[in-house]
């Protein structure tokens, strides 16, 4: 199954050592730091979990293997990769510099403060045009 970034349902702003993504509907952001950013870049393209799997189980042993797969499976659990029907079939390129943790945060502190900001529910010609409902 091809699994890609969510763009439909969240918004990311990649700061190279870090990514943000924030999920307007439930008002949820997560902190994506460490190695994490280089492995969600390798989804910005469909890829399957199976093909990413078999990349990353021939770089590193059974321990990062774990880090990895329970990152994937955060990712999908959260909707951060939704399934991706259509793709180009490749196989990923792993950056060198996956020897860092994998860190991951999820937030909700603001949930309520989000989800009350209008901002997020314009169309593409700005404020103040809302979408229709």
């Amino acid at each position: 199954m091809r699994r890609k970034i969510n763009l439909d349902d969240f918004i990311y702003e990649d700061f190279e050592d870090e990514i943000v993504c924030l999920q307007f509907k439930k008002g949820i952001y997560y902190s994506i730091r460490g190695s994490a950013p280089l492995i969600l870049r390798m989804f910005e393209n469909a890829l399957t979990l199976e093909i990413f799997f078999e990349t990353i189980g021939k770089k590193f042993g059974p321990d990062r293997k774990k880090e990895f797969r329970d990152f994937i499976t955060f990712l999908c659990d959260e909707n951060i990769l939704a399934v991706a029907e259509t793709g180009e079939e490749y196989i990923p390129d792993v950056p060198e510099m996956i020897s860092d943790p994998v860190i991951y945060e999820k937030f909700d502190d603001v949930s309520d403060l989000v989800k009350l900001d209008p901002i997020h529910d314009v169309t593409d010609l700005g404020w103040p045009n809302k979408k229709p409902e």
